[in-house]
């Protein structure tokens, strides 16, 4: 089964239908609206947007770090008293 090939369309073409659709919209009362260099419309305090497949060697590090801290007690403070076993009543 040969794939059916698409007709060549030349630059010159595309910049002409390109014209055309530009003047269509002006002519509909639409304007073109320049955003300056370096605006994005993503929304950064969301967070990031792109995947990411697998944890970076300092991300993992980190983590472990945190999850190890968490588990670790807090040392007594140097002036409390140490804890005393609870008293049973046998």
């Amino acid at each position: 089964m040969s794939k059916a090939k698409s007709p060549q369309v030349s630059n010159a073409d595309l910049r002409r239908q390109l014209d055309a659709d530009v003047e269509k919209f002006l002519k509909s009362g639409k304007k073109i609206q320049q955003i300056p260099t370096g605006v994005s419309s993503q929304d950064y305090s969301k967070g990031r947007k792109h995947i990411v497949l697998g944890k970076s060697k300092a991300q993992a590090e980190a983590q472990q770090a945190q999850q190890a801290q968490a588990e670790t007690p807090p040392a007594p403070a140097p002036d409390a008293k140490p804890e005393q076993p609870a008293k049973s009543d046998k």
